[in-house]
């Protein structure tokens, strides 16, 4: 069979099929056409939203997604769901409990998971920017950020401390809730890899507000006719016990706001506030309340905290030519305007004010145990002032600084309550941290207790070392340090050195180290027994007082308002500069200027708010040598210069020893009052009516 087939001929023209294999240019590919196109059958170009064709046609433009497209974008939806869910998984698992808690109650309530991880993620941005304190470790050490290796390699008990441990952390950590945790020390949550603290180990204290229902309760604008700003005067309280009140407290606390928030028809029964009372307080307050421009200089009549001092004064006065001030407020009272003008260099002034109280106070019997007062609140706030007082006669301004003999021959009769079966005879400060839910308290009994058995043992030794016979002997110098170091072993948990943390605490340690140097230190070259040498005490103790005020300043930073502060601060300063001015090794060279800088920062801080520590720094600064203040300028912040220059104006009258000395040395050429003639120009301030300079005008 035959059959006919088409005859195929080459092709006469060239088709175009595409660029070859490997080419650049890309393929231009179809778009998937739209609604309208594929009804009238037209070529539609693929534009989104609308298409040529539908623009020309003026036709609404849409498209249909195939069954490929549409399950790619639901497998794309099902990987955001999950990805969203296990994100919010993880937040539950590394947030804090109380934050994972309320996650987990919004999801229960039928919230959207990617609305609750917005929620979190917005809002952890908005908390970042809220103007708060920092609450991390940034706080570098100045001149050389590191720690010295030479404190490092030592066998300091501080090296071991939970503080410094957060100090040189480097895995990440978070914090939990004081009431929660059962001692102060760090936690590890089971399945998560970072380490968690207590909010006091991780956030500087002056970053926290301070609690207290019965201060917002009080309205201290009835008490004075200075200010009648009712939130400012209670800011002022706030940072007096929130920085001072721990070291020089004069009344109980509790009963004090408690007494200035009564009513004016009930004031008659009062005994724990008064006007004078009131006044001094915030005379105090003013120091340490960081709002208020130029607060150590307290010759400016203008001034809230000059101001304040000059209204207690005045009731001072009055009551003492009518014969009121035999009272307790007024006993508290004369003692605060004591420690104020103290912190001006005017204690040769403030003590006259101080001593007035401790002798009305033993005409009164307060030191006798109160047994007499049927009224239980009354008793208690007596043997409470009369272990401040007596805390106050040993440690600071009436003898130990000044080396000379207390006033008090022995201590309060009454014998303090254990504050773990009685904390509410001491009262509490309690403070909120930023962030945190759940408030933190201070252990204020256990401190005071630990401090008034501490200021026992120093009274004792000012009466042995700076009577009669003025040089203490060696048998004598031994057994005060055998029960000093049995007091530092009997400490309270948290207050060892493994949990010290608060400001209050670093300083009842640099209190007890500087007590030992100052015993040991004409006995170095003795050999007391085997596990006695006075010289290995010196030098440990000198090692724990730079390690202590190195993380101080790594935790809190000296921003913070805090007398106290001055007197470590100062004897380290004068020492490290001493020992750098006698040609010292160039290996050790490092190390003091270390030590001089840390000290000269913390002075030049402190000096925002006391006049004294103003007056310490520049003393120390005018002695360095040319080197050391190239170096000191070049590391300054220009703005804290230009601040430091102007005020320096008041006269100072103080007999306080800022330098470490011996124990059996003269104090008398050591006195701040000495020194700041030798090294200190003051700026003329004019003078009063009465000839006296604005810096002596609150003399009494």
């Amino acid at each position: 069979m035959s059959h006919s087939f088409r005859l195929l001929l080459p092709a006469t023209t060239k088709q175009d099929r595409g660029p070859p294999v490997g080419s650049q240019q890309k393929r231009k590919i179809r778009a998937q056409a739209c609604e309208a196109c594929r009804l009238y059958k037209t070529k539609c170009s693929g534009e989104r939203p609308t298409c040529a064709a539908c623009l020309t046609r003026m036709a609404t433009c849409r498209y249909v997604e195939s069954e490929a497209r549409q399950a790619k974008r639901k497998y794309e939806d099902l990987r955001k769901k999950q990805s969203t869910h296990e994100e919010l998984l993880s937040l539950m698992r590394m947030l804090p409990e109380q934050d994972a808690l309320d996650l987990f109650r919004r999801v229960r309530a039928g919230e959207d998971a990617g609305s609750i991880l917005s929620y979190t993620r917005d809002g952890d941005l908005l908390l970042q920017m809220r103007l708060i304190p920092e609450t991390r470790l940034s706080y570098e050490l100045p001149y050389s950020r590191d720690f010295p290796a030479r404190l490092l390699v030592s066998e300091s008990p501080y090296l071991n401390s939970t503080i410094y441990e957060v100090a040189s952390q480097r895995a990440p950590y978070s914090e939990i809730s004081e009431v929660t945790a059962t001692e102060p020390q760090r936690r590890i949550l089971p399945g998560i890899d970072s380490l968690v603290y207590q909010s006091q180990y991780v956030k500087p204290y002056h970053a926290a507000a301070f609690v207290e229902p019965r201060l917002n309760a009080a309205r201290p604008s009835e008490w004075t006719t200075v200010c009648k700003d009712d939130a400012l005067l209670r800011d002022l309280l706030a940072a007096y016990f929130m920085h001072e009140y721990h070291l020089f407290p004069a009344f109980h606390k509790d009963y004090f706001l408690e007494d200035m928030a009564t009513a004016q028809s009930d004031r008659r029964r009062m005994s724990c506030c008064s006007a004078l009372l009131v006044n001094a307080t915030l005379a105090y307050a003013c120091c340490c309340y960081k709002k208020l421009p130029n607060r150590f200089k307290y010759w400016e009549p203008e001034g809230l905290g000059y101001r304040f001092l000059a209204e207690a004064r005045r009731i001072w006065e009055l009551q003492t030519i009518n014969g009121r001030n035999r009272t307790l407020t007024s006993i508290q009272a004369a003692l605060m305007i004591n420690i104020v003008h103290n912190l001006f260099g005017l204690d040769k002034l403030g003590n006259l004010y101080g001593l007035q109280a401790l002798a009305i106070a033993r005409e009164m019997l307060l030191f006798d145990g109160n047994a007499d007062d049927t009224c239980e609140r009354v008793r208690h706030a007596k043997n409470f002032t009369a272990w401040c007082l007596f805390n106050t006669d040993s440690i600071s301004y009436l003898n130990w600084q000044f080396f000379r003999p207390p006033f008090l021959s022995e201590a309060p009769k009454f014998r303090l309550p254990d504050p773990s079966v009685e904390a509410t005879w001491y009262g509490e400060i309690w403070t909120r941290y930023p962030l945190s839910p759940t408030l933190s308290q201070a252990h204020f009994g256990h401190y005071f207790t630990a401090i008034s058995h501490f200021r026992v043992i120093l009274g004792e030794l000012c009466h042995a070392s700076f009577g009669k016979n003025s040089k203490l002997p060696a048998q004598q110098a031994m057994i005060f340090v055998r029960r000093l170091l049995e007091w530092f072993q009997t400490l309270p948990t948290v207050l060892k050195p493994m949990h010290i943390v608060l400001p209050a605490h670093f300083l009842m340690h640099l209190d007890y180290h500087i007590v030992l140097m100052t015993i040991c230190q004409p006995f170095t070259h003795d050999q007391w027994d085997d596990r006695l040498e006075p010289r290995n005490i010196v030098l440990a103790a000198e090692r724990d007082i730079n390690v202590l005020l190195r993380l101080y300043y790594y935790r809190h930073g000296f921003v913070g308002a805090d007398s106290w502060l001055t007197a470590p601060l100062a004897k380290i300063g004068f020492s490290s500069l001493h020992s750098i001015n006698d040609q010292t090794s160039p290996e050790d060279l490092e190390y003091l200027r270390s030590s001089l800088f840390l000290a000269l920062s913390g002075l030049r801080e402190q000096g925002r708010n006391y006049y004294i520590s103003k007056t310490v720094y520049h003393i120390i600064k005018n002695q360095v040598r040319p080197e050391e203040a190239g170096l000191l300028l070049g590391s300054e912040d220009p703005q804290s210069v230009a601040d430091e220059n102007p005020g320096l104006i008041g006269e100072v009258q103080s007999a306080w020893v800022p330098r470490i000395i011996d124990i059996s040395d003269d104090p008398v050429a050591q006195e701040l009052s000495d020194l700041a003639k030798q090294f200190l120009t003051l700026k003329d301030g004019g003078q009063d009516d009465d000839g006296s300079v604005h810096g002596s005008s609150l003399s009494a």
